[in-house]
């Protein structure tokens, strides 16, 4: 919106993680994403248009949390673990075992802290090799620049987003094919 109200409010959202020109036009592609209120006198009017909207925002996350359930009810055999982070970052250069060694560390800590908080409802999952995606990304792979700085923008918009949604796109497709 602007300033002096010559710009519609424009409302996205999407559980997809927005990285570039082109997931942002997959994630709006639906058009329940997406809501925009011009500041005029009909504006209440497209206040109904924005409970839509929102409806539509509440079965992205009944979806989101359908996944993440099915992610907490899939056990792996480290077998499986293995073979999901040899498709995610195949082993071929030392840096590449390196990076999967860390991303088994995260795997085991996170283990470690399912068992002392929450019990062992997440150990050994789906969920649990997520996290530990995750975990690896946003807090343990290097970076170049000013860490703080470099790390966000990696995790968030950069290769480290990329690496979490082929991750996740992983995990999911597995997932589907586990009774």
């Amino acid at each position: 919106t602007s300033h002096d109200g010559t710009m519609a409010t424009q409302c996205f959202l999407t559980d997809t993680r927005i990285v570039c020109a082109n997931t942002l036009r997959m994630a709006l592609s639906d058009g329940r994403s997406f809501i925009k209120v011009k500041h005029t006198r009909t504006a209440e009017s497209k206040l109904d248009l924005a409970k839509e909207f929102f409806k539509g925002a509440l079965v992205d996350l009944a979806t989101l949390q359908e996944r993440m359930r099915r992610f907490s009810e899939v056990t792996l055999a480290e077998d499986i673990y293995l073979a999901l982070v040899e498709k995610m970052l195949p082993a071929v250069s030392t840096r590449s075992e390196n990076i999967q060694s860390l991303i088994k560390d995260c795997y085991l800590n996170d283990i470690a802290v399912c068992q002392q908080y929450a019990g062992s409802a997440y150990t050994g999952t789906l969920y649990n090799l997520l996290n530990a995606v995750t975990e690896y990304v946003d807090h343990k792979r290097s970076v170049k620049g000013t860490v703080a700085v470099a790390r966000h923008t990696s995790a968030l918009i950069g290769s480290g987003a990329d690496f979490k949604d082929s991750a996740l796109t992983l995990l999911t497709d597995y997932a589907s094919t586990v009774a």
